[in-house]
């Protein structure tokens, strides 16, 4: 049986170093060299698994600590909700306490608002959709009116934009009844018309397009936190800031006083600011024309 186990060793060492000898050859010679990775498969898996991983990490830090511009434009109007109070004495009319509570629902996705156009894509109400409802509630006939509404947000909300809140929002949004009385707006203060306003607003809250137009200079104009107006280049005597379906009374008055007739229908006057100080003599401030002139 010796020569039989002899024989056989012999056959597997050739065996062996015959398979030694073509993983030589299969290499280039190199048999200490690691093996070259197939680019067609190996690498496909972990990159694809690796850039997978790194969009979700980055959506997701996008999502919770990188704002959206929508949740940017809803931010400020929040804010305001929670630091803002009108007090007695800043507000005899109660026209900024109308304001807050109609800020309140228009942020509020499950409120009385809930399925409004401006929650449909983001559940955001934001500042340029905020300011489309006013031009559609206050100015869908006028474009004087429109004119004077985004005088107005420039004058409180300039050089802040869509991050305009506190004192300034609110001061700006008291001023409109079609805001602090929403269930007067002909057609609903939810109607998806107000859409149609939206180019409107985004050029008025970021101080382009258009308003440059109807405001020379409003693209760099800038308000002061402090209520005080910066030296700027906006001529504001001659800019249309005031506007109101007036009593009988203002609209004798006003027809006297400045030598010309309403704007449009029903009493509806559109001031400027110069003419505002000739006819109100207290500045650029008017009482509500919509009462009897005292």
């Amino acid at each position: 049986m010796r020569p039989l186990s002899l024989i056989h060793n012999y056959r597997c060492r050739l065996l062996l170093a015959w398979l030694l000898a073509g993983l030589v050859l299969t290499t280039g010679c190199r048999p200490l060299a690691a093996p070259a990775p197939s680019l067609a498969v190996a690498p496909a898996r972990p990159t694809a698994t690796a850039d997978v991983a790194t969009f979700v990490i980055y959506s997701e830090n996008a999502r919770t600590s990188v704002p959206t511009p929508a949740q940017q434009a809803a931010a400020a109007l929040r804010a305001t909700l929670a630091d803002f109070s009108a007090s007695a004495g800043d507000d005899p009319t109660g026209a900024k306490a109308a304001a807050l509570v109609t800020l309140r629902n228009f942020v509020d996705a499950s409120g009385p608002y809930r399925g409004a156009w401006w929650f449909e894509n983001d559940q955001q109400g934001g500042m340029d959709e905020m300011l489309a409802v006013i031009f559609y509630g206050e100015a869908s006939s006028s474009l004087d009116v429109r004119k004077a509404i985004a005088a107005r947000f420039l004058w409180y909300c300039g050089g802040q934009g869509e991050k305009c809140q506190g004192h300034a929002l609110v001061n700006f949004l008291a001023y409109f009844q079609a805001w602090r009385e929403p269930w007067l707006v002909t057609r609903g203060f939810m109607n998806a018309g107000a859409k149609d306003y939206l180019a409107l607003a985004g050029d008025v809250v970021h101080q382009q397009g258009i308003l440059k137009s109807w405001i020379p200079g409003a693209e760099w104009f800038v308000q002061n936190p402090d209520g005080l107006t910066q030296a700027g280049p906006v001529d504001w005597e001659t800019t249309l800031f005031h506007f109101a379906n007036v009593h009988p009374t203002w609209d004798a008055f006003l027809r006297r006083v400045l030598g010309r007739a309403a704007n449009g229908p029903n009493r509806l006057w559109v001031l400027t600011v110069g003419e505002a100080r000739t006819a109100c003599q207290a500045g650029m401030i008017c009482p509500d024309m919509t009462q009897a002139r005292p």
